[in-house]
């Protein structure tokens, strides 16, 4: 005999096999961010509009993440050249629109990247570069990057 049980932030279904996450906090439904070439937007998973957030405009998003711990969305917003390309970020406090819009100077590279994860606990930026074929991380500021992986990776994607 077994019996099954559930990690943290998750309810064992009524079959007792399947686990849901739970929705915490209940006020604060979950959304689902999309970039464009034009601007990012929120819907509600049901495909729904977020009504109190208007889309924030952009010029080209090639990669783009949610820090929830801080209610921020940072993304790659494409230049004409490589150094018009820069990293973005906009704090999305409740659901109540795009606020307190920056710019992070990274000091690596950013205009052939296409995929990148923010780690909720440091705050580091990961960034994966198909072009130059390369992982690297910078810190919270920008100011510091390191490139983690650049040997034997051909079109890398995340």
């Amino acid at each position: 005999s077994y019996t099954c049980s559930c990690v943290e932030g998750y309810l064992l279904q009524p079959d007792h096999k399947s686990c849901k996450a739970k929705n915490e906090p209940v006020e604060r439904p979950p959304i689902l961010l999309i970039a464009n070439s034009q601007n990012i937007m929120a819907t509600y998973l049901n495909g729904g509009p977020v009504s109190n957030i208007s889309p924030t405009s952009t010029k080209q998003t090639t990669a783009m993440d949610f820090n929830y711990i801080e209610d921020t969305v940072c993304w790659v917003h494409v230049g004409d050249s490589s150094p018009q390309t820069v990293l973005k970020c906009a704090k999305i406090p409740n659901l109540k629109g795009f606020i307190e819009e920056w710019t992070i100077n990274i000091s690596l590279n950013l205009h052939y990247v296409e995929q990148m994860a923010i780690d909720w606990l440091t705050g580091n930026f990961y960034f994966v570069d198909d072009i130059d074929d390369r992982i690297f991380v910078c810190n919270k500021s920008g100011v510091t990057c390191v490139t983690l992986l650049d040997l034997e990776l051909y079109n890398p994607k995340g």
